[in-house]
């Protein structure tokens, strides 16, 4: 998970700078971070189907909708 936290707070800086950058251009820079989505990906990052599901479990509470998001939500 190492790679993809690192990675993932690196595009949010990313996002920052280039927001500043093309501001007194008028370009409005987003990017879209969304929280825990079920997909493989945790499985594929060596979670076992029981810490998976403890995982999803947990999210319930770290999430402002109470349940992780969903693949389609995010586009």
């Amino acid at each position: 998970m190492l790679a993809y936290n690192v990675s993932k707070a690196a595009l949010d800086q990313f996002t920052r700078c280039v927001s500043l950058e093309l501001a007194a251009k008028q370009i409005r820079v987003n990017s879209v971070n969304p929280g825990v989505i079920v997909t493989e990906l945790q499985k594929r990052g060596g979670l076992d189907t029981e810490r998976y599901e403890k995982f999803l479990e947990h999210s319930k509470t770290t999430h402002a909708l109470g349940r992780p998001g969903e693949a389609a939500e995010v586009q």
